[in-house]
């Protein structure tokens, strides 16, 4: 039977056990990427050209978040392959990061595919909606209900997803194949799961708020005390990105312990 609490216990044992691989290649993935972009948006209001400083900021944006994606991937490698080394790690993820973008677009557009129709009918409020004058704004009862149907079968079908990546990193073919391997892993599992990503999905947002409240003072006056508000801004993006290096981390084993729990159930198919 499939256990949060020891999907857990084995990701946190894990991460203590290969601290010595896992931290740096977090920092230098994870951390790197969250930071790049921390310092971009925070430098893009600085730039003498409004055009130049959006294109900087939306190159510097994909890159990271390529950066930060191959990242998850060599991550999930090293939990799932014994004596391992992080650059077979990434050299391997980096061959899976193709099929994982692929999946990803293919989500994206089948969700914008099925939020057009409502988004049709409230696009003539759109002016409004852009000065925050919503008094006068009447979005029809099917729209509001179209959309909420369309963000419960989001959430239902990312959490059947929830082990794609492991799956995308163990196992070879196509598309359709590995999405169905991770629906056949999460059968019968769907609450747990989605307990737990809600659960640290909060956990994420009340720390980096508490981080964001705390340290961003203290830095905002260290930035006016020396004359330099973006030391602030900069400083301020560090301690955020070392965050998100331990959660990404944690959250990126815990998928792979996961998927390891459950294919040994589930799933047949021989091994990549």
């Amino acid at each position: 039977m499939f256990s949060i609490q020891a999907t857990w216990d084995d990701s946190i044992a894990f991460i203590r056990r290969e601290r010595a691989l896992l931290l740096p290649l977090a920092l230098a993935t994870l951390g790197l990427g969250n930071m790049a972009t921390e310092v971009v948006q925070a430098a893009s209001p600085l730039a003498k050209s409004p055009v130049v400083a959006q294109s900087a900021l939306l190159t510097v944006l994909l890159v990271a978040l390529l950066w930060i994606f191959l990242g998850q991937l060599a991550i999930i490698t090293l939990a799932l392959r014994n004596q391992c080394s992080v650059g077979e790690a990434l050299r391997h993820a980096a061959t899976r990061l193709g099929v994982n973008l692929l999946i990803l677009a293919m989500f994206v557009l089948a969700l914008v595919v099925l939020c057009l129709p409502p988004l049709v009918a409230i696009a003539p409020y759109a002016p409004q909606i852009q000065r925050n004058d919503l008094s006068h704004v009447h979005f029809p009862g099917w729209a509001i209900l179209w959309l909420i149907g369309a963000w419960i079968l989001a959430v239902y079908v990312s959490t059947r997803l929830f082990v794609l990546s492991p799956v995308t990193i163990d196992r070879k073919g196509d598309v359709l194949k590995l999405i169905k391997q991770s629906f056949a892993a999460t059968h019968g599992v769907f609450w747990r799961l989605l307990a737990f990503t809600f659960g640290y999905a909060l956990f994420t947002l009340i720390v980096q708020a508490a981080i964001a409240a705390s340290f961003g003072i203290a830095f905002a006056l260290l930035g006016k005390m020396t004359g330099s508000p973006f030391t602030g801004k900069v400083l301020e993006s560090l301690v955020q990105s070392l965050l998100v290096s331990g959660l990404g981390l944690v959250g990126a084993v815990f998928s792979a312990k996961a998927y390891q729990r459950l294919s040994r159930t589930t799933l047949d198919a021989p091994r990549s």
